[in-house]
């Protein structure tokens, strides 16, 4: 953690809380913080929050609202007076769950904008956010393409955005900083989904579970080691939309250490080191 803190440095800009820590969980009974940043094995950390905390696993980890979670004694940051908060905020272990911004916004896309088996809120949503994208189309045309968002035109939306109304990106892409605000909260472990498995054992110790319970993390999560993996669906983008994103992302990649090839749609971290076992930074 020394070399995100260090980063921070470069960012004096980011060490002041800028939101309302909705996404920061507390575990009260182990004194634990986790941020569980959307489309970054957000699932599974809530899982092992809810077994911990109850007993069992959440029945339906994917449909589980707030309401769920606090039943379950697992509240969110925001919850707390602001003492109160600051107090938590000093004394508890706080933990921080990252992804490569790149690969993260492909499993935003895959599960927000195109799986067929989202919830029908995700669709609708989906829906009136592809109309600001194909405003420009005839009606009959929209409706068809209605069907299915595709991953470019979810960039252009992003873009969109960025440009025009940047209070209204949504939590599942907006960079992991904002979300987590690593430079206020000094974080005392980091995980990353690419090597969930092995590094989730610093969550597991502190929540005294027994990785015995979590023989996978999530369902389908295709490895649970990929430091470099191939996304040629940005095949599909031109040069100047991967530049927005880099953009829109430069400061998680710095941060959390990951890099992006523009001319290869590699997604990798940096300075991979073999002899520690396969760690990201």
């Amino acid at each position: 953690m020394a070399n995100l803190n260090a980063k921070c440095q470069k960012y004096p800009e980011l060490q002041n809380p800028t939101s309302f820590f909705a996404h920061t969980k507390v575990d009260e009974k182990h004194k634990v913080i986790i941020c569980v940043v959307p489309k970054a094995a957000g699932t599974s950390i809530h899982n092992m929050m809810h077994l911990t905390m109850t007993g069992e696993l959440a029945p339906d980890p994917n449909h589980c609202g707030e309401s769920c979670w606090e039943n379950a004694g697992v509240w969110p940051l925001s919850h707390y007076p602001a003492v109160e908060r600051m107090k938590r905020i000093r004394d508890y272990h706080k933990i921080i769950v990252v992804r490569n911004p790149f690969e993260r916004l492909v499993s935003c896309w895959n599960d927000k904008f195109r799986h067929r088996g989202a919830s029908l809120h995700n669709r609708v949503h989906g829906f009136r956010l592809i109309d600001r994208i194909r405003k420009n189309y005839s009606e009959p045309i929209r409706n068809e393409l209605k069907k299915e968002m595709t991953f470019k035109e979810f960039v252009m939306l992003i873009e969109n955005y960025e440009l025009n109304d940047p209070q209204f990106h949504d939590d599942h892409w907006k960079p992991m900083h904002d979300i987590c605000q690593p430079c206020f909260m000094n974080y005392d472990y980091m995980v990353r989904v690419e090597t969930l498995n092995r590094d989730a054992k610093h969550i597991l110790e502190k929540l005294e579970l027994d990785m015995a319970n979590f023989p996978h993390f999530n369902s389908n999560r295709e490895s649970i080691s990929q430091l470099t993996k191939d996304l040629p669906i940005y095949n599909d983008l031109t040069d100047n939309l991967k530049n927005i994103l880099q953009n829109y992302y430069k400061r998680d990649m710095d941060l959390f250490g990951y890099q992006w090839n523009n001319s290869t749609n590699l997604a990798s971290c940096d300075n991979y080191d073999s002899s520690e076992g396969g760690t990201c930074c």
